[in-house]
């Protein structure tokens, strides 16, 4: 994989001393949370590999694209206090779109849209704006319900709904995101490949959970610090190796 490949169009001169900074940070705060695990010190560590994580993804976008490509048929999450997790779409994707939209990658890919006028190309355009706007109607229909809801559907409820909703459009993020980046087959090939290793991950950790620990039916999602319950979206998992087997 060609290093060139993962590198942002514009590089900040003095990001190398930041991510060494950033570095030297996260070691001392996974150290201090890992010799001492209390939330007076996993928090910082949290904190601190977050914002290492995305600083990462501004000078990397595509590897994070990568690593968001993997993350679709292969989900990793850690477990927050209050029945909430984190992921790498919450890492990364933020860092991603202020990359994409502020660097060079979508201006780029839609000058060379617009040098394309045979017909063909003319016809996946417009196709590609019907289906956006397709999208953008059912998610907002999908968004109009939660408030309908709120007045008599819970707290627990509305939130559950707008979190669901949310993630869904996580996911959905990466399709105008993979029509600036994805512009060479040499990133298409790196994308599959990317997926490729996603499918491993997938066979690899739940033959475990499903082999040694019990675990019923394989799923999408490892709660990575969850030993008890590492293994959910079992309902997923099977459009995502639909999905795995296509490539």
């Amino acid at each position: 994989m060609d290093v060139a490949e993962l590198e942002s169009p514009v590089r900040p001169g003095r990001l190398p001393l930041a991510l060494a900074v950033l570095g030297v940070g996260v070691a001392l705060a996974l150290g201090l949370a890992a010799g001492n695990p209390t939330p007076a010190t996993l928090v910082p560590a949290v904190l601190v590999t977050g914002t290492a994580v995305m600083v990462t993804a501004l000078a990397r976008p595509f590897g994070a694209f990568l690593v968001l490509a993997a993350s679709t048929i292969f989900l990793m999450v850690f477990s927050l206090p209050g029945n909430h997790g984190l992921n790498a779409f919450d890492l990364l994707l933020p860092s991603l779109l202020v990359a994409s939209l502020f660097g060079t990658a979508r201006s780029e890919a839609l000058a060379e849209d617009r040098r394309m006028t045979d017909a063909r190309h003319q016809e996946l355009h417009t196709a590609t704006r019907h289906l956006g706007l397709a999208v953008l109607v059912f998610y907002g229909i999908a968004a109009l319900s939660i408030v309908i809801m709120a007045p008599s559907g819970g707290t627990s409820s509305v939130e559950n709904s707008t979190t669901s909703l949310a993630r869904a459009f996580q996911g959905l993020l990466l399709f105008p995101l993979g029509l600036w980046w994805l512009r060479t087959e040499r990133r298409i090939h790196m994308t599959i490949r990317a997926m490729l290793v996603g499918g491993i991950l997938f066979a690899v950790v739940n033959s475990v959970a499903v082999g040694l620990y019990g675990v019923r039916r394989a799923g999408l999602i490892w709660w990575v610090n969850e030993p008890g319950a590492s293994i959910a979206g079992p309902n997923d998992s099977g459009a995502q190796v639909l999905r795995q087997s296509v490539h």
